[in-house]
């Protein structure tokens, strides 16, 4: 047998600085991916779809989110919301992307219903009677501007703060989009996302994490609007489904064996976010006038 180990240092000479740099960053950041990405050594991640997603480093509490804001001068300047519906025994999720004036993003609280536990609805009903009140809490909580806020603002004459918001939903749930259009197009920005291969769109999420741009909100558990009771939970529901995808025997898809309704809804609020290369220059000018130009892990370091 000719057994051959090959790593970046084999092409040392035909590699940037800015590559080296990146390689030697992940280095003393993600030492795991690192190992498995560069050094062509077998990891705990091996047939992961994220191998380079830490819970202890990409998941935050609210109580870091609220101290970040404290003390710098971060802020939301906009939300993208990417959304999947349910087919049959699906979940429907909505994750909202909470886009920061620094380039980096955290994900807030997600709608996600369950039909199996929690019984299912028309598209028509669960939006109106549940996802629009969890679309009002995620823009009370993160200072968006609700339509309460905007009604009350305009019959006063005065001006408020109100931010962009868009959600970009799975093609293959038309009624939803449609239904999410007629609730929300009075706020939103509300339409079907154009997606790629599922590997094209793993490269999106891959890039994103890699290039420490995501963060995940663990509230400690979910909220459900169809039982109207917040229900603890150990691992969030985003962090769990990213940790644990793993590809099928093609690697041209996740295996099914593991549930990806709220990282595919993740996926496309990403996907949308990050293939628009007009995002770079208008994130140039937010980060030239954010005094203070630290990254979120800095700032809560553990």
């Amino acid at each position: 047998y000719c057994v051959i180990h090959s790593t970046y240092k084999d092409v040392l000479p035909f590699l940037s600085d800015r590559d080296i740099k990146e390689i030697r960053k992940m280095y003393y950041e993600n030492r795991q991916f690192h190992d498995y990405m560069y050094e062509g050594k077998p990891t705990g991640g091996f047939g992961a779809v994220y191998p380079m997603f830490r819970k202890d480093k990409h998941v935050i509490t609210k109580q870091e989110y609220d101290y970040l804001i404290a003390n710098s001068d971060i802020k939301p300047v906009l939300c993208v919301v990417g959304g999947d519906g349910a087919v049959n025994n699906d979940c429907t999720s909505f994750v909202p992307k909470i886009v920061l004036s620094n380039g980096q993003t955290v994900q807030g609280s997600l709608f996600h219903h369950d039909p199996k536990i929690d019984g299912s609805f028309g598209y028509h009903q669960l939006v109106r009677d549940f996802a629009n009140k969890w679309l009002d809490n995620i823009c009370a909580e993160f200072h968006l501007g609700t339509r309460q806020e905007i009604i009350m603002a305009q019959e006063r004459g005065v001006n408020i703060t109100v931010l962009p918001i868009f959600v970009r939903i799975d093609s293959a749930a038309p009624d939803l989009v449609k239904e999410c259009q007629f609730f929300w197009g009075d706020r939103c920005d509300v339409a079907a996302i154009k997606k790629g291969t599922i590997p094209e769109m793993v490269a999106t999420v891959q890039s994103a994490i890699c290039g420490d741009n995501e963060y995940i909100i663990d509230y400690g558990g979910h909220y459900n609007y169809v039982k109207n009771e917040f229900q603890p939970r150990k691992v969030n529901y985003l962090a769990e489904q990213l940790s644990m995808l793993i590809w099928n025997e093609k690697q041209d898809g996740y295996d099914p064996i593991v549930p990806n309704d709220d990282c595919d809804a993740y996926t496309y609020a990403c996907r949308f976010w990050y293939q628009n290369i007009e995002n770079i220059a208008w994130f140039d000018i937010l980060k030239a006038n954010c005094v203070l130009q630290k990254r979120v892990y800095d700032i809560i370091k553990r």
